[in-house]
Parts: C-alpha cells; structure tokens; sequence
C-alpha cells in the first residue's frame, strides 16, 4: 500500500511538474504578448505625438498667417483713410491759399484806392478790415479742420493697434489651448 502510494505520489509530483511547465510557457508567451504589444503601442503613441506636433505647427502657421493677412488688410484700409484725409487736407491748402491770395489782393487793391478818395478811403479801410477778419476767420477754420483731420488720423491709428493687440491675445489663447488640450 505504501508503494501504491508512494506511485501515486511519485505520479502526482511529475504531473504537478509537468502541469507547472506548461504554466510557466504559457506565462511567458502571455509576458512576451505583452511586451510586443506594450511596444506597439508605444510607437503608436510616438507617431500620435508626432502628427501632434505636425498639426501644433500647422496651426501656429495657419494662425500667424491668418493674422498677418487681417494686419494687412487693417492696413491697407488704414492706408486708405490716411490718404483719403491727406488728399482732404492738401484740397483744404489749395482753398485756403487760393482764398488767402483772393483777400490779400483785394486788400492790396482796396490800399492802392485808399489814395484816390477820402470818402473811398473809408469804404476801403472798412472793406480791408472786412477782409483782414474773413482771412482770420480763414486761417482759424483751416487750423481747426487740421485738427480734426489729424485727430481722425490718431483715432484711426489707435484702431488699428488695438485691432493688432486683440489678434496678437486671440493667437496667444488659441495657441496655449492647443497645447493645454
């Protein structure tokens, strides 16, 4: 009975090995399975950052240029009322030069008849101090819509900065939302 026993203990030891032999195949082809698909996914991984930062940079590109078009676009449209306010105020010279000739010639006229007559001198002084006081009144509105013009051009400078500000803060936010998301 013993023998028997020792037998089946004998038998049951080689099976428990054998058994634990095939256990420890299988756990390291399981190890194996794993670490080829650990490795896999690693690469995907790597070519996932990879195309990230491809579409980060894109997007970086796509955006500055985005904004340098609109800058430019500001711009040129800034150009334009500049212009269009310069090419005002050049009109405004002309008409105010032309009227200022005009005035000081009747005043020279009117200085030349004030020989002639008294009673024309006095017509003429009047008509001359008349005229000395439209060719204030001449400088003074000249003077003032200089400055409306200048303002409008400083009004429309400050625009535009703050339209290049307001894109330069836009890229900055959608630049470090990419980053964060």
């Amino acid at each position: 009975m013993t023998e028997k026993l020792d037998e089946n203990l004998v038998e049951l030891i080689k099976t428990f090995e054998s058994s634990n032999l095939v256990w420890e195949k299988i756990l390291e082809n399981d190890q194996f399975e794993c670490e080829k698909k650990i490795k896999e996914v690693e690469k995907q991984n790597q070519l996932i950052k990879f195309e990230l930062e491809n579409l980060k940079q894109q997007f970086k590109l796509e955006s500055s240029e985005k904004a340098k078009i609109v800058f430019q676009d500001e711009k040129i449209k800034l150009d334009k009322v500049l212009k269009e306010k310069q090419d005002e105020l050049n009109r405004l010279m002309i008409n105010y030069k032309n009227r200022e000739l005009e005035l000081l010639t009747k005043i020279q006229q009117l200085e030349n008849k004030a020989g002639i007559k008294k009673g024309d001198t006095e017509d003429a002084e009047i008509l001359k101090r008349r005229f000395e006081f439209e060719l204030k009144e001449l400088h003074r509105n000249f003077a003032e819509e200089k400055k409306n013009i200048n303002d409008k051009h400083k009004t429309a400078m400050l625009i535009w900065r703050i339209i290049a500000v307001t894109f330069i803060i836009l890229s900055a936010i959608a630049i470090l939302s990419l980053f964060k998301g």
